[in-house]
């Protein structure tokens, strides 16, 4: 009784009797509409992280004007924020993805800025030696050699999108699996809390194993880049 029909089924809000499969389609509906917020909060988060991040470890000046806001707007509570967002972009689809994408994009342009500042000082110096351009020297060099630390930074923007997606849906969001959760735990429905809670690491833990089971032929080269 969480939204509308599914699966050929009609919701029990609107006048059918509750079942299993009416239960189980709501459920898969739900976590369909929760992954797709979290994929593209993650990607475009990555996307603008890893933008920010090259280009202030690229230019000096660059990183003079946006490393400190950058890391001013990094202790920030990202949760607490979840209810300025949605004022700012309204309880929607919408507002959900910019809230993901802003938590996650602060996450990989931290990581990302520390990885490529970890790479050993002698590859860059063998690199220009060898006439390789600044350009060609990130491409061949530098993302190359970010790849095992970057790896880590995406598991943790993974582990915190699931928060915030959650966290996103609960406050409000008339969709989604903490839509149900909220419903549930308004009415104090601890079975129904269980079970989202249960699904919620399932899911988490499915997409933990999918994204190792990418990284390990990208990684073979690495010091145990291939286990995990």
């Amino acid at each position: 009784n969480y939204g509308g029909d599914g699966m050929g089924l009609g919701a029990a809000e609107g006048g059918t009797r509750g079942s299993y499969g009416g239960a189980f389609s709501v459920l898969v509906s739900a976590s369909a509409v929760t992954w797709g917020r979290l994929l593209i909060g993650l990607i475009g988060g990555a996307a603008l992280g890893i933008v920010l991040a090259v280009a202030v470890s690229w230019s000096k000046w660059l990183a003079r004007f946006l490393e400190l806001p950058s890391n001013l707007l990094r202790m920030l509570p990202a949760l607490a924020l979840i209810p300025l967002f949605q004022l700012w972009f309204g309880i929607s689809f919408k507002g959900v993805v910019i809230f993901m994408v802003y938590t996650n994009g602060i996450v990989f342009f931290v990581g990302m800025l520390n990885a490529i500042r970890n790479v050993p000082p002698i590859y860059l110096h063998n690199a220009k030696a060898l006439g390789a351009s600044k350009l060609r020297t990130y491409g061949t060099v530098v993302l190359p050699a970010i790849l095992p630390e970057l790896r880590s930074t995406v598991f943790f923007s993974l582990g915190w999108s699931w928060s915030a997606v959650v966290g996103a849906e609960f406050l409000g969001v008339q969709s989604g699996l903490g839509y149900i959760e909220s419903q549930a735990n308004q009415f104090a429905l601890l079975d129904r809390m269980f079970v989202v809670a249960v699904l919620f690491l399932i899911l988490a833990s499915v997409s933990f194993l999918v994204f190792n089971l990418i990284c390990r032929p990208l990684l073979t080269w690495a010091p145990d880049g291939g286990r995990g």
